[in-house]
């Protein structure tokens, strides 16, 4: 294991020291002499992004799409669009190799080749510093505005690597989360579980009512569905800035204790290993399941849609993360941070121009950038009323059938990721049924309380980044076999102190001291 990480990023290091360009100082002479947008005698530029599922729908490539045509209109630049198809981080590594980098690569930058600061050393991409502060106005005028933010978006000596996504109020820190069967629950006279034991008392009414499995998930929705139970399969905050590795925690055995006791009384699928998305859709809309976890918009949204269809009974709706005992608080679960770290775009250091490259992606930062990202193109994708952006039938109601996800990835960005701030207006439209908003207010209910126990958008060292990766490799490959023996029951309990040492012999004390080491860092900033 080791030997392989070694070399696999010794060989990366090689190849990155030999990519050409400006040499990552920024101080190439610009060919354009920036009068306002759209920019004159801007040279064309690469830019690479990776299709997302519903843009592949209606598009062969990110500059077919309505939004791209007009980006490059408004601000003076032709984009050559590059999309990587499938082949997605390899197909990056690929052009790293053969130094046929583009200008620009939106990407999660925060993690990608262990971290920025290392890809700035090796000459990947340019720091942004200076280039910011001469050329880019609109973007240096909100992280002044926003230095919360101003922290999280560079590294720990300062440094700016990219233009990043952000994500501009609490309604948008959260996207997945618990559902259940609103309407059967009312029936058996229960309301919206606010403990682990309401959420038991609602299983086992589903049972009662004939429910084939009450409780459903993935096995991946099993980690996720553990924020009820105020944990995770990852670190967090112990409320005092303290960080904690969830697998190990005493609510992590408590989440595991409790779905052991549901999965002997029937009321988890005892199937969840082998469970897969598809089989929860077809679950939930088959009136087998009351109970599961999924997203507002693709997930609740679409059964939504389907039910309606049919015109039968159908009350799913989120509910808050439940605390672990009467009168206590959920302390953790799922909630982002404002920068999730990916849709960031690096300026790499093969771009001849990166005083145009800023200024262009500065336009998103801009408010007429600010609402084409978010909103498209007034008269078109959106009309303002009552001073709002609302959303035309061109998203709503596709006229050539498409859905509102992929619509939306044809006229705007604010359904996926980019430089520029997302707008609560996109998220107030896309989820729009009644059910769906009760969602969202439920998810974030407790954002308060629960954004003091989630770590930061901390960045490690080179060093400490291969160290971590190296570690967690193996002990998230043996927490997760683990994590299904004591739910299944084939691992007794009274064998949990000898799963934590060997979690601990892995290197998990290790791990979280590096990760402690790298919060304390982004605090002290």
């Amino acid at each position: 294991m080791k030997k392989r990480i070694f070399a696999l990023l010794c060989a990366g290091m090689m190849l990155l020291s030999g990519c050409g360009g400006n040499g990552g100082n920024g101080d190439t002479a610009s060919t354009t002499d920036f009068k306002g947008y759209p920019m004159e005698n801007a040279p064309k530029m690469t830019y690479w992004l990776a299709m997302n599922a519903n843009m592949s729908l209606v598009a062969s490539n990110p500059g077919d799409t309505e939004f791209a045509k007009e980006l490059s209109k408004r601000t003076g630049v032709e984009i050559e669009w590059i999309d990587p198809g499938t082949a997605g981080e390899e197909d990056l590594k690929n052009r790293i190799a053969s130094k046929e980098l583009p200008d620009m690569v939106e990407y999660g930058w925060a993690g990608f080749n262990g971290g920025p600061k290392k890809n700035i050393e090796e000459g990947l991409i340019i720091p942004l510093n200076d280039l910011i502060e001469e050329h880019a106005p609109n973007f240096k005028k909100y992280l002044e505005e926003n230095p919360e933010i101003d922290k999280m978006i560079k590294t720990d000596d300062g440094t700016y690597y990219c233009f990043p996504f952000i994500r501009g109020d609490k309604r948008l820190l959260i996207s997945t989360g618990p559902v259940y069967r609103r309407d059967w629950a009312k029936e058996a006279g229960l309301e919206a579980p606010k403990t682990v034991a309401d959420i038991e008392e609602i299983l086992k009414a589903y049972k009662e009512q004939g429910v084939k499995k009450p409780l459903s998930l993935t096995a991946g929705g099993i980690t996720s569905f553990m924020g009820n139970f105020s944990t995770s399969d990852s670190f967090y905050y112990n409320g005092k800035q303290k960080v904690v590795y969830g697998p190990t925690s005493k609510n992590y055995k408590f989440a595991l204790e409790t779905l052991n006791k549901w999965y002997n009384e029937g009321l988890l699928d005892k199937n969840f290993v082998s469970v897969d998305d598809a089989t929860i859709k077809a679950q939930v809309l088959n009136d087998e399941t009351g109970m599961t976890f999924t997203s507002g918009g693709g997930g609740l949204g679409s059964w939504l849609d389907t039910k309606a269809a049919t015109g039968e009974a159908f009350d799913m709706v989120g509910f808050t993360y439940t605390a672990n005992k009467e009168g206590g608080k959920n302390t953790y679960h799922g909630l982002d941070t404002n920068y999730p770290g990916y849709g960031s775009v690096a300026i790499t250091s093969s771009c001849k121009d990166p005083v145009a490259a800023v200024r262009f992606l500065d336009y998103g930062y801009s408010e007429e950038g600010r609402l084409l990202y978010n909103f498209g193109i007034e008269g078109v994708s959106y009309e303002v009323i009552d001073g709002e952006c609302i959303f035309t039938d061109l998203i709503n109601k596709n006229p050539d059938g498409w859905t509102q996800a992929s619509a939306m990835t044809y006229y705007i960005r604010s359904s996926t990721a980019g430089p520029f701030v997302q707008d609560k207006g996109y998220i107030d439209q896309f989820y729009g049924k009644p059910n769906q908003q009760d969602t969202l207010d439920a998810w974030i209910a407790d954002y308060d309380t629960v954004a003091k126990y989630r770590l930061p958008n901390y960045s490690m060292t080179g060093d400490e980044n291969i160290e971590h990766t190296e570690l967690m490799f193996d002990i998230n490959e043996y927490v997760a076999a683990e994590r299904v023996k004591f739910i299944t029951g084939e691992k007794s309990f009274d064998e949990w102190d000898a799963y934590v040492k060997q979690v601990n012999k892995l290197g998990a004390k290790r791990a979280t001291e590096i990760v402690q080491a790298a919060c304390d860092r982004y605090q002290a900033k």
